[in-house]
């Protein structure tokens, strides 16, 4: 994992890969060949990454009182955009679509496009980008220290999976 001092260092302003979406597409476009697998460090970019992109769910929690409204057409609308982006790549993730639209080969040496691909209006249903990085844990099973199937479930189902002292988490009073 990572150390206190490398942590700190991935909190400041530019402290992550600029490409962290490339990382993961590289591990789907390699099927986990292991000079592709990613170190803890590169892991954990493509993981924050994907905490800021982690998808639409549709704001499940409270769409019902508003599901007739022109924010939820507009939702619904960005998800089927995302969706035929990917038909439109043969994409599986929204990782590999963002490297087809911008021209980039996940396997290649080029890192960057001129392409811009935020104004495509494209929400990518929350469902499928949590399938991915599921798909992309699972590739490092058994290959990159401690990434299991109980720091998944932490991930994912219950943070409490592995106690907050391994996160290197202080407790807080109150909480």
């Amino acid at each position: 994992m990572l150390s206190p001092e490398q942590l700190a260092a991935k909190h400041q302003q530019a402290g992550g890969h600029s490409a962290a979406w490339l990382l993961a597409a590289r591990v789907f476009a390699s099927d986990g060949e292991a000079k592709y697998l990613l170190t803890w460090p590169e892991l954990w970019d493509v993981l924050r990454w994907y905490a800021h992109n982690r998808g639409y769910d549709g704001n499940k929690r409270w769409s019902d009182a508003e599901a007739d409204s022109e924010a939820a057409k507009e939702d619904s609308e960005k998800e089927q955009n995302a969706r035929n982006l990917m038909e439109k790549f043969g994409a599986r993730s929204m990782a590999e679509t963002f490297c087809r639209h911008l021209g980039l080969d996940p396997l290649g040496d080029k890192q960057a496009s001129v392409i811009r691909f935020k104004g495509l209006d494209a929400a990518f249903p929350r469902e499928g980008v949590e399938a991915e990085v599921r798909r992309l844990l699972q590739a490092h099973f058994g290959k990159l220290p401690k990434v299991d199937g109980q720091f998944e479930q932490a991930l994912f189902d219950k943070w409490e999976a592995i106690p907050y002292p391994a996160f290197g988490i202080k407790a807080k009073k109150g909480i």
